[in-house]
């Protein structure tokens, strides 16, 4: 394994066209030699079976030839014969031996071998020997013997494979040649792909790659610049986006500190409000007062009405005033918000109605309520307006209240219902509304604000308010409360 890893890094190293014309070569020029090594195998097959034909067909054209000059006895004639075949053929030695056992030798050695001896090893040819009796007239006259040397046709063989291995280099350099030109121009795409990519990666966004090559090749640089551009148009479209964000948020910082020098200003005037609009009024009902006191002898009746209007107007003004701040305060002075035990805040809200529960014989239950993360001053409130209105707008019987809460989608969904006079529909979003009352004074007293107050507070808690009710049929107001704890008794 460590041995076969320079290879393999020398290898990683190439291009596509290296890689490939170095698989094609080989392909080639192993396909080649052993098509070539086949062809040498089945040739010398071939010389083997032809050299055994030549030989037995040499021994059986000389047998009688050599019989007519042995009957004469002419043994040079004989020596002649043999070395005329053995200049002929591939025949590397003749033999004669006639009946006494003298030979006539005639052998010719001389063809040097010229393929290499390890191909002369992977296609060898057999040595082929033969003998044949000399027969005449019923008479013998000794015995022939030839032997084939293969050297010829293993030059033959080399001669032949050489060739054969010239016209494959041929066709390897052919197709190296072909396919170098075909993958040139993809290959010059292909590198302004990669070139294009990295520099699109390190923020030129502008780059852009020229289709040129192959239809594959082309649809790649195509796709590439349809990348470029959907992703240029999309950061463009981001760097806007980006910018108008940051116009927004300079508009909405600039609006919230508007907002906090309104809402500063708003409580400075609510504070002057309170203070200086309630003392002309004090002192228009202080006035008002003694002077019924003092000179209430001397005033008709229409005098001591017309006073006691005024009395009741500055009274009703200064109540105005108190809620109008209380209202104005339920965001800018509220407390920061806390796990609140609701239970407590109720039996706070009662003992502030204590005296009206008891007038109006009013009856107020509950279910157990849960701990909320609430400002628990403002929550009072809450439940006191609630209440508060229910017995206020109260039918014939004794009014009836009661309290529960329950979970409802990750919140805690308050209820507090009544059996009083009950609301039109059309009335369910009006009564939130600041001044917006639906009776006159002198049949249920109100400034118009207590509702509205309800609103801010469970606004400013993240919850919401409505009501659900028919006229003479009761009301349930619902409100919701985010939730941090489970109901305290439940």
């Amino acid at each position: 394994m460590e041995a076969s890893r320079p290879t393999w890094n020398v290898w990683s190293k190439w291009g596509l066209i290296p890689r490939l014309m170095a698989a094609v070569g080989f392909a080639i020029l192993f396909g080649g030699m052993i098509q070539n090594y086949l062809l040498a195998v089945e040739g010398a097959t071939e010389h083997s079976a032809r050299q055994q034909r030549e030989v037995k067909e040499t021994l059986e054209f000389l047998a009688p030839l050599v019989a007519d000059q042995a009957v004469l006895g002419d043994y040079a004639a004989i020596h002649q014969l043999l070395n005329n075949q053995v200049r002929k053929l591939d025949i590397a030695e003749l033999t004669w031996t006639d009946e006494k056992g003298r030979k006539l030798i005639a052998a010719d050695r001389s063809a040097p071998r010229q393929a290499p001896a390890w191909f002369a090893a992977l296609v060898p040819i057999e040595h082929v020997d033969a003998s044949l009796n000399v027969d005449a007239g019923g008479a013998h006259y000794g015995t022939l013997h030839g032997e084939m040397t293969p050297v010829p046709a293993i030059n033959g063989l080399w001669a032949q494979f050489v060739r054969q291995l010239q016209i494959v280099v041929a066709i390897l350099i052919l197709m190296l040649q072909i396919i170098w030109l075909i993958f040139r121009g993809n290959l010059g795409t292909l590198r302004m792909l990669a070139v294009g990519a990295d520099r699109f990666s390190r923020g030129d966004h502008s780059v852009r790659v020229a289709a040129a090559g192959a239809p594959e090749v082309r649809s790649a640089a195509e796709a590439f610049n349809n990348m470029a551009n959907n992703i240029e148009g999309l950061i463009d479209s981001l760097s806007q986006a980006e910018a108008a964000l940051r116009e927004a948020n300079e508009s909405l910082t600039r609006k919230a500190q508007e907002l906090a020098r309104s809402n500063s200003e708003l409580e400075q005037f609510a504070y002057v409000a309170s203070h200086d609009l309630q003392e002309p009024l004090r002192m228009i009902s202080s006035y008002t007062q003694l002077i019924v006191r003092r000179y209430g002898e001397r005033l008709d009746s229409d005098a001591r009405e017309f006073m006691d209007f005024v009395v009741d107007g500055a009274a009703r003004m200064k109540q105005l005033i108190e809620d109008l701040l209380a209202y104005s305060r339920v965001g800018t002075h509220g407390k920061q918000l806390k796990p609140t035990d609701c239970e407590a805040v109720l039996v706070k809200a009662l003992t502030n109605l204590r005296s009206t529960v008891e007038t109006n014989r009013a009856v107020v239950t509950h279910d157990a309520l849960p701990t909320v993360a609430a400002d628990g001053t403002q929550l009072v409130q809450l439940f006191q307006n609630l209440i508060g209105n229910a017995i206020k707008f109260r039918g014939k019987p004794a009014p009836a209240v009661h309290i529960s809460a329950k979970e409802e989608d990750q919140t805690w969904l308050f209820a507090v219902k009544d059996n009083g006079i009950g609301i039109e529909p059309q009335y369910f979003e009006r009564i939130f509304m600041v001044f917006q009352r639906l009776h006159i004074k002198s049949e249920y007293p109100g400034t118009g604000i207590g509702l509205a107050i309800c609103k801010k507070v469970v606004d400013r808690h993240g919850g919401r308010i409505w009501v659900e009710s028919r006229a003479e049929g009761g009301s349930c107001f619902y409100f919701t409360l985010p939730m941090t704890g489970r109901p305290a008794n439940g």
